[in-house]
């Protein structure tokens, strides 16, 4: 009996090992595939976040057909500024001179902005222009001492009224527009380049004419 039990215990122990020696090999075995699949899902996952960080870097770096990298809408929008002036015309009459309010570009050479818009004569029908038709504006120029030099075409005589009251409201509508720049100190009125005595014999203009600042 002792020996077939000791046959027995031996078979048991030898049973033991045997399935400890599957089970290792099982677990062992099994270890490798499931290490190369989370290998594999740890690459597949890279590749993804790799093809995301491309495409992004690729819309950076995005630029429109004609090679100018895109405008933002907001910059798009006009930042101009503008600038209230007055303008001075001849009442209904031609008696006296009336202010208009102007609203024009605020730009560096806004004297000259502001005689061209007198030239161009009121937009109230109320009031008619001061300077003869056909007046336009060759150059003006502002120097340190304060002297607007402004310079006309030969229209401004051709077409002036002899009326003395025409003259006279002539020069001071363009010295009364002049005036509202605080730099301007006196006005100098030319006539196609050239200093000249009257614009049709009653007002002197050969010396500038002082404003009021």
């Amino acid at each position: 009996m002792k020996q077939n039990d000791g046959k027995r215990n031996l078979s048991r122990k030898w049973l033991l090992i045997s399935c400890w020696g599957v089970l290792c090999l099982l677990f062992f075995s099994g270890c490798a595939p499931i290490e190369k699949i989370q290998q594999w899902k740890t690459a597949q996952t890279q590749a993804v976040k790799g093809e995301q960080q491309q495409t992004v870097s690729g819309n950076q770096l995005y630029l429109p057909p004609s090679g100018q990298p895109e405008t933002n809408s907001t910059q798009m929008v006009s930042t101009s500024e503008t600038v209230e002036v007055a303008l001075y015309f001849a009442d209904a009459k031609g008696e006296a001179l009336v202010a208009e309010k102007r609203t024009i570009a605020k730009e560096e050479g806004i004297a000259r902005a502001t005689i061209n818009a007198l030239l161009q004569g009121p937009q109230n029908n109320e009031l008619q222009g001061a300077v003869p038709a056909g007046t336009a504006l060759r150059d003006i120029n502002i120097k340190e001492d304060g002297c607007c030099i402004v310079d006309f075409n030969k229209s401004i005589m051709e077409n002036q009224s002899k009326d003395k009251n025409g003259e006279m409201m002539t020069v001071a509508a363009i010295v009364q527009t002049l005036e509202q720049f605080s730099s301007i100190k006196e006005v100098q009125i030319l006539v196609e380049g050239r200093v000249v005595e009257t614009l049709a014999g009653q007002v002197d203009i050969s010396v500038p004419i002082q404003t009021g600042n």
